[in-house]
């Protein structure tokens, strides 16, 4: 019983050492998962994207809220407004329903309400105070 008891100290401390490792590999997932516009699927859920990263949901949640002070919802969020503006820079005349879709947002809506939170005005005035 006493080696069980020392085997899981061990253990416990040596998971608490690869706290740094684990964060390091997570970043590294998490930086892949954005080069290839992973945030832009509309729908998406933490479990879903904590599947993908072969992690836990509970981590995920903790390593977000963490390293970019939010949650994972204002994080999606934010990582699809900067989506949309490069589309907007590169596309100027798309349709803000077809910008909405194509960002990951699932109405039209809510991709507005969510950018005039963010950026301070619509999307329209935003395109014509940016690329006008």
């Amino acid at each position: 019983e006493e080696e069980d008891l020392c085997d899981t100290t061990n253990r416990e401390q040596a998971q608490r050492q690869d706290t740094p490792f684990f964060h390091a590999e997570m970043a590294k997932k998490i930086k892949g998962w954005i080069d290839a516009d992973g945030y832009i699927r509309p729908g998406l859920t933490i479990k879903e994207l904590s599947d993908v990263l072969h992690t836990n949901r509970t981590y995920l949640s903790a390593y977000i809220k963490t390293t970019y002070k939010m949650t994972f919802r204002e994080w999606i969020t934010g990582l699809r407004l900067e989506y949309a503006k490069n589309i907007l820079k590169e596309h100027p005349e798309i349709n803000i329903q077809k910008l909405a879709e194509s960002s990951g947002f699932l109405s039209r809506s809510n991709f507005i309400k969510s950018f005039t939170e963010k950026e301070g005005c619509t999307p329209g005035k935003w395109k014509k105070a940016n690329l006008e």
